[in-house]
């Protein structure tokens, strides 16, 4: 989970050094773009945090895939009118690689945060 808690870091991160670039993403019926981008920053931080510390990161897990599930139709919609940031500008097709590799994270955070195996696998057999 270190793994997925640096990317959300780095990524979180960014949130606060291209602000204005990611706000073009932000549909337009949407109000105040900036602050939703500062928004959601703040969270892939504190999911970050929450995937780092064991007692916390299998909520943490749960969260981040529902993060990610949400914010799916912002990429959506930036692809679709080719928002000029982060490889939106490519159009829709930009979502053959944006979908398959969220699916990815999102399946990684389920194996590897969520998952428990049985307890029977845990028992180690008698020597």
């Amino acid at each position: 989970m270190l793994a997925m808690a640096l990317l959300f870091l780095i990524t979180g991160s960014v949130h606060f050094a291209m602000t204005d670039g990611m706000a073009r993403m932000i549909p337009e019926f949407m109000p105040a773009p900036n602050l939703i981008v500062i928004l959601s920053g703040v969270a892939e931080i504190a999911l970050a945090v929450g995937l780092a510390i064991p007692r916390t990161s299998r909520m943490a897990a749960a969260a981040a895939i529902f993060f990610l599930v949400a914010v799916l139709p912002v990429n959506i919609h930036s692809a679709v009118n080719h928002v000029d940031f982060g490889g939106h500008s490519a159009g829709p097709s930009y979502l053959l690689l944006r979908i398959p590799f969220q699916l990815l994270l999102i399946s990684w955070l389920w194996w590897f945060g969520i998952r428990r195996p049985a307890k029977n696998q845990l028992q180690q057999p008698a020597s």
